[in-house]
């Protein structure tokens, strides 16, 4: 239970998003190499994982109600990258590194 009796959820939290958000946001982009070649379309999937995640710290009105809280369940993050645009290797990666943030 946390504070007041509401139930917690785990996921990535707003202290982790606003606190750690560059360590976090760092190790996610890691994942996608900036060599030469590809670094147009590296761009383009992380600029999609930013906002499907809302690491930018911008509120859609079409986010769901946690997200817009800044805690991002794990159901929110297998939806951003589970869409078919990264490989199945970028994805083990994806999943390795938000996996701490995602059990507590």
């Amino acid at each position: 239970m946390g504070i007041f009796g509401k139930k917690t959820v785990p996921g990535i939290s707003a202290h982790e998003l606003t606190e750690h958000h560059n360590r976090l946001q760092r190790e996610l982009d890691g994942v996608f190499p900036t060599s030469f070649s590809s670094s147009k379309l590296n761009q383009q999937k992380r600029a999609a994982l930013h906002t499907a995640l809302g690491l930018g710290m911008d509120r859609d009105p079409n986010m769901s109600s946690t997200q817009k809280r800044g805690v991002i369940q794990r159901e929110e993050f297998e939806a951003a990258i589970g869409g078919g645009m990264y490989s199945p290797k970028e994805v083990d990666k994806l999943r390795k590194i938000a996996e701490k943030y995602l059990k507590d």
